[in-house]
């Protein structure tokens, strides 16, 4: 019973064991292919999130090797008192021309051509003896007058007298009404006279003052301090006041520079100045040679209008100049500064945009991204420009390279070369570390990050396959 027991449990569990061994390929089959669908899925998503930080690098990258290079410099401060150039001409403070006021002869000239002369120096000497004459005629006829004066007082002396003595005749009688009206007239006739001998008497004192005028006049002397230049008349030549000029007096000590600052720059510099105080501009002259004028100047005038024709103001700076080396008619370059000076941001004129509203510059921000501000800019500073508004030091400014960008762009920046720009600041980049880091090198990566989650999804195919 046993023995023919269990070879019956032994054929009842061989069904069984066949039937596993029929579905057992087909489990194993099924979650195998679970398992790589799986395994598929995540080699899948870890290629889609790989990919997704491949995709971001190379954005950057990209955007790296897309940023135009440009050259920075930054803002720095400098005392800046706007102070501009301006080409002028000197000119005499005072001028003569010296004229004959009577006609005569020569008889000298008594300097020596483009000597100093002094005030009331003699210059020339015309014949005075014809004025010599007219004077002592005139003084006689002065005292002719004199004379008639003291006649006619003398007779109207009488002639009161009688009328005095007829006034009382004619009241008691003893003469006729016809009398006493003769001595009357007698007696205003001899007032007349006198009057007319006064008059006389005036005449022939303006006749001798004239006469001491024109005798006067023969001796002409020099009227200022200054530089005689040539004569134009020699000894023995008639002269007169037709005649043209004898000579010409110019004042050297002190002596005027004569200018013109455009409307803009003098705004800019009277900026500085408080109220219309002039002793605030401080002058300075630079001669033809280049070389600064030892002796600082003032201010004189300043025009109270623009001129409508060159835009710009008149304006007089009085030097001294004990040495005459200004002369009139040199050409000067003024250089006018303020008393008050200020600090201000100074950039490279390269960094200077111009436009028909203002001024602008390309500013660096730390993403090394561009933006266009405008600013207003005043003196020039050797290469530069003072700023008055819309910068700030330390700022960080395009100075190269303007032409390849546009606001808002990102940029690589580099310091610019300070021997290229002598009065800029010293160069300072935005992050040197990035603007000196070199490119990524397109070998040491995939060329397209792409690439490794396909080969993940052909890996799971394989063995999906398999």
């Amino acid at each position: 019973m046993t023995k023919s027991h269990l070879p019956s449990q032994h054929e009842a569990m061989m069904p069984m064991s066949q039937s596993h061994r029929q579905r057992g390929p087909s489990l194993f089959l099924s979650g195998a292919s679970l398992g790589l669908w799986i395994l598929a899925g995540m080699a899948a998503a870890d290629g889609t999130s790989h990919d997704g930080h491949e995709t971001q690098a190379q954005s950057k990258q990209a955007d790296a090797a897309a940023a135009p290079a440009v050259l920075v410099d930054a803002v720095k401060t400098e005392v800046v008192d706007h102070a501009g150039r301006f080409i002028g001409t000197i000119q005499a403070i005072q001028q003569v021309k010296v004229r004959a006021r009577v006609e005569g002869f020569l008889e000298q000239v008594a300097f020596s051509q483009g000597s100093l002369v002094n005030t009331d120096q003699l210059l020339y000497q015309i014949e005075p003896a014809p004025f010599q004459a007219a004077l002592d005629a005139a003084n006689a006829d002065l005292a002719a007058t004199v004379a008639d004066i003291a006649r006619a007082q003398a007779d109207l002396v009488d002639a009161q007298a009688e009328f005095d003595r007829y006034s009382t005749l004619v009241k008691k009688g003893d003469v006729s009404q016809a009398e006493f009206d003769r001595v009357k007239a007698k007696r205003d006739m001899a007032a007349a006279d006198v009057q007319r001998a006064e008059a006389s008497k005036q005449q022939s004192e303006a006749q001798v003052k004239t006469a001491q005028i024109n005798l006067g006049y023969t001796t002409i002397s020099s009227p200022i301090d200054g530089r005689i230049g040539a004569t134009n008349f020699t000894v023995g030549n008639l002269v007169g006041p037709g005649s043209e000029t004898l000579a010409t007096v110019v004042q050297l000590d002190p002596i005027r520079a004569v200018f013109s600052i455009p409307s803009a720059a003098f705004v800019r510099i009277s900026d500085q100045v408080q109220g219309d105080d002039i002793s605030s501009y401080v002058p300075e002259l630079i001669l033809p040679t280049g070389e600064p004028y030892a002796k600082p100047g003032r201010v004189a005038f300043i025009d109270n209008q623009v001129n409508p024709a060159t835009g710009s103001i008149a304006i007089y700076a009085d030097f001294p100049n004990p040495e005459g080396i200004l002369l009139p008619g040199q050409f000067i370059t003024a250089v006018v500064h303020t008393a008050e000076q200020r600090r201000l941001p100074v950039v490279p004129a390269s960094a200077v945009i111009q436009t028909r509203d203002g001024q602008q510059v390309y500013v660096v921000g730390s993403d090394h991204r561009v933006t266009l501000r405008n600013i207003k800019t005043g003196a020039q500073v050797g290469t530069g420009f003072a700023v008055t508004e819309g910068l700030r030091e330390g700022e960080i400014v395009v100075v190269s390279g303007i032409q390849k960008i546009k606001s808002g762009m990102v940029v690589d920046p580099s310091p610019a070369d300070t021997s290229k720009h002598a009065s800029a600041p010293n160069p300072s980049p935005a992050n040197p570390d990035t603007a000196s880091a070199p490119a990524a090198d397109p070998a040491a990566h995939p060329a397209d990050p792409s690439d490794a989650s396909d080969g993940a999804k052909h890996d799971a195919t394989s063995k999906t396959g398999d």
